[in-house]
């Protein structure tokens, strides 16, 4: 299910696993990369966001990978993203930008970050995900006090030793959900 671990292809066409990632900390963002204005301010946003956290929390900034999840696959193969990573950051070989089939992407969305993904649409949030894979946030970009939301719960995720019992919790029912709804034949495995 993929409640758990999943896959997708990177801009340098290699599989990339969500559990490629164990120990880092995650941000994820739906996007694609012909948006005509919400992505690419989102993208930019984000980053600038992300590199100044960075810099002001050294000890972090390097535990944490970026990532952008296409939301248009047909168009956004691994060289268009490829193209994009390099238009939008410096920092093209920290960032990872995903893409794979739709459907699949959208069950990423729903199933494990709890977030509508639709073809061409985004949800205008960044999730941040623990370094146990956990989704421990949604912010949005637009507000400020959801960044200043954001940069505390990235830096309270620093002193987290062990997974907090109540993510645990969370996942296992998560997973258990899932598991269900594909008994019951509303979702594939």
């Amino acid at each position: 299910p993929i409640g758990g671990d999943f896959t997708l292809t990177g801009e340098d066409g290699k599989q990339v696993s969500w559990e490629d990632f164990d120990g880092k900390y995650r941000t994820v963002y739906f996007g694609y990369t012909y948006c005509p204005d919400v992505c690419p301010v989102d993208t930019q946003r984000a980053m600038a966001g992300l590199k100044a956290f960075e810099k002001e929390n050294p000890a972090l900034g390097a535990k944490i990978q970026p990532l952008f999840i296409s939301i248009d696959p047909e168009r956004d193969t691994p060289s268009r993203l490829r193209e994009y990573a390099v238009d939008f950051t410096t920092d093209s070989e920290h960032w990872l930008f995903l893409t794979g089939h739709l459907d699949y992407i959208r069950r990423i969305g729903a199933e494990r970050f709890q977030l509508p993904v639709m073809k061409q649409t985004h949800a205008d949030r960044l999730v941040v995900v623990d370094k146990w894979g956990n989704p421990r946030g949604s912010f949005d970009w637009h507000e400020a006090g959801q960044l200043v939301e954001m940069e505390t719960l990235m830096t309270s995720l620093l002193a987290e030793e062990s997974e907090p019992d109540e993510q645990v919790q969370k996942r296992q029912q998560r997973e258990e959900a899932i598991r269900q709804m594909q008994e019951s034949g509303v979702i594939e495995s």
